[in-house]
């Protein structure tokens, strides 16, 4: 790596936390020169810049800035405070109805998040219709803790709903103030509820075709990411 060149979202970082400092690592693997999109304004992680120039390393910022903040939001909003995203499948016609949507790429993809968020959280009504599980076993991983937002009160909903019986997971009836990322999963009744709230959208939609009805709210979103799982599409958007 001696006298290379890297290009990094945020400022390499300057303290000893679980890992060793970023910008101490840029200096002992040689780099010649950093460039910066966005200055990491955390006070106890900043200061890598000045660390790497006082190395002898040329450090540029701003570097495709706007991009990087679009790259870096949902770390920063995490930083600051909580990031929310929502998880929302479509047949090919638009519709979120109807038993399995998405095929077992999407689904995995899914389960995969479920295991590093901190909260997933559901409305009622999904679970009364679906009796879902809502955990992580497709990627092998501890299930999620729960939050359930209902009118009507969990201690009368049927026990044997698969969720409940999920081993040594917490549920909650309000989001607590120490989960920082959540996801919420439903369909367009809990988005119609949330979706002002909401930072970004993880929307899947399938290659088949359904006889349920779509949504009908106007799905106006900027697509920030898009690619595929198999047959399925997916992407990141925001409002």
């Amino acid at each position: 790596f001696k006298d290379s060149i890297a290009f990094v979202t945020l400022e390499p970082c300057s303290h000893q936390g679980k890992t060793p400092p970023c910008a101490k690592l840029f200096s002992e693997l040689g780099f010649k020169k950093i460039f910066i999109s966005v200055k990491d304004e955390n006070k106890i992680a900043s200061g890598g810049a000045e660390f790497l120039k006082k190395q002898g390393i040329e450090v540029e910022f701003d570097i495709l800035k706007e991009e990087g903040k679009k790259l870096l939001k949902p770390f920063l909003k995490w930083q600051k405070g909580q990031f929310k995203l929502f998880k929302l499948a479509l047949s090919m016609n638009g519709s979120p109805l109807g038993k399995i949507v998405s095929n077992d790429l999407s689904r995995t993809y899914t389960h995969k998040i479920r295991a590093v968020i901190d909260l997933l959280v559901v409305g009622g009504e999904t679970i009364r219709k679906d009796h879902p599980i809502l955990d992580a076993r497709l990627c092998k991983a501890k299930a999620p803790n729960l939050c359930i937002l209902s009118r009507q009160n969990i201690d009368n909903f049927d026990k044997n709903i698969p969720l409940f019986k999920v081993p040594n997971r917490q549920i909650y009836t309000q989001i607590p103030s120490e989960a920082k990322f959540l996801m919420y999963e439903g369909g367009e009744n809990f988005l119609k509820i949330f979706k002002d709230e909401i930072d970004m959208f993880l929307i899947f939609q399938s290659s088949s075709l359904n006889d349920e009805k779509n949504v009908t709210i106007p799905l106006n979103f900027k697509p920030l990411y898009r690619n595929f799982l198999g047959s399925d599409t997916y992407g990141i958007y925001e409002l």
